[in-house]
């Protein structure tokens, strides 16, 4: 990725908190894997032609203190993310959330919080947010993956019933596919998402602006 595209998606700005305060990329410094210094530092192996979605931060607003530390943390979640991603073609991907800059300890918390209204933004600017942060990149042609089926649960719910949204999304994003949560609950993780991960590279591309979601 060219220094230009990156800092045009590092200096957007959403309800005052910069992305990349509260997104990052795939790639970790193995000596020391809380250092983001390290993304800056290897533009060349940055891909934003892969997009991964969480539904929030987990834990508190610690991110928002050093750039690019979502995803970065020393947590038993973070670590099975870099044990994924570490050489694999994704390697390097986006990494963001569909609800920002709202922290809670479970995605429970942050469902109910959803059902309820008791968010600090209502959901819907959320997906504002989230679609003006995809449609930075330079490329139409965006393989999109959900982590966990709240995280496609939002995304039924409150995007895709939305016809601006999802149109505004498909001019960006070719395939959406859910995966396995990287929570240290979800057992085999790493051997579950692996194996989707490499199935969804076997299939065909020839999708384009076709959203391929998992059954509820």
């Amino acid at each position: 990725m060219d220094k230009t595209a990156f800092d045009k998606i590092k200096n957007f700005e959403y309800g005052g908190i910069k992305c990349r305060k509260t997104a990052s990329w795939a790639v970790w410094d193995r000596e020391n894997p809380e250092n983001t210094r390290v993304i800056e530092q290897n533009l060349d192996r940055l891909k934003g032609q892969y997009v991964f979605v969480g539904l929030n931060f987990g834990g508190d607003n610690h991110h928002l203190e050093e750039d690019w530390k979502n995803f970065h943390s020393a947590s038993a979640g973070d670590k099975r993310l870099r044990e994924l991603f570490t050489g694999m073609e994704y390697e390097g991907a986006y990494m963001t959330d569909i609800i920002k800059n709202e922290a809670t300890n479970n995605a429970g918390e942050i469902m109910e919080k959803i059902k309820s209204g008791a968010l600090k933004r209502p959901v819907e600017k959320h997906i504002e947010y989230f679609i003006e942060e995809i449609s930075l990149f330079n490329t139409e042609n965006i393989k999109m993956f959900l982590f966990g089926r709240d995280t496609e649960r939002v995304f039924r719910d409150y995007l895709m019933v939305n016809e601006k949204f999802l149109k505004q999304l498909k001019q960006k994003v070719t395939s959406c596919r859910g995966i396995c949560h990287f929570s240290p609950r979800i057992p085999h993780f790493l051997l579950i998402a692996r194996a989707q991960l490499e199935l969804f590279q076997q299939l065909r591309t020839g999708e384009e602006n076709h959203l391929l979601w998992n059954e509820p």
